[in-house]
């Protein structure tokens, strides 16, 4: 549930959709079928074919690379208050940076423009899930030493969960806690970061 939320954080049916996929995937295993009266729920069934399993993946998948990775990336800089520099591979970037960079990747035409529709399409739609992204990111370098694992890694090995929730909900409260002094164009609004909890068998 923790990526569903990180990869849909407003729209429920895709949510839920989304977990359906990963049950399905989780009970297909290596034979790449279920077995003959495994499982009887319909929602889950109905993913049935390899290729529409990969497909939501691949979309879950440049969801998080270029709207929610890029979304954490800011929600760091905001806590920091565009002090600190975020290391990016080898190299480190400032906030500015990494809104040109994103914006020459993904946009045309007006810079203007091009700005104010990142902010939509990725600061404003990834705002309530972005300490979810961050707490990812720890998870992944305190238990694998890295930031990035392919979505089916994740979704078979689950050590990551608990430290991740753990993670996010320190971000969540430090966001409340420093709100007032975060980038002023970029603001943190902790009311709508989503509260995750632990629960068993939690995806």
């Amino acid at each position: 549930m923790y990526l569903a939320v990180l990869v849909y954080p407003k729209n429920i049916k895709k949510r839920t959709d989304f977990v359906n996929v990963c049950r399905a995937w989780w009970c297909k295993g290596e034979s790449g079928r279920f077995n003959k009266g495994q499982i009887h729920n319909p929602d889950i069934t109905r993913f049935s074919e390899s290729a529409d399993i990969q497909r939501e993946f691949d979309r879950a998948t440049r969801i998080l690379i270029k709207k929610r990775q890029m979304a954490g990336n800011i929600a760091k800089m905001s806590l920091l208050n565009e002090i600190i520099p975020v290391r990016i591979g080898h190299r480190k970037f400032s906030l500015n940076a990494i809104i040109k960079s994103w914006i020459g990747r993904h946009s045309t035409g007006n810079i203007k423009s091009a700005t104010d529709k990142a902010t939509i399409r990725v600061w404003s739609e990834s705002l309530p899930v972005v300490h979810l992204m961050m707490g990812l990111h720890c998870a992944m370098e305190s238990l694998f030493d890295k930031k990035q694992m392919e979505l089916e890694d994740l979704l078979q090995d689950t050590r990551w969960v608990k430290e991740a929730v753990k993670e996010a909900e320190k971000i969540r409260i430090f966001a409340a806690q420093t709100q007032r002094n975060a980038s002023k164009r970029y603001p943190l609004n902790a009311s709508l970061m989503i509260s995750v909890t632990i629960k068993s068998q939690t995806l």
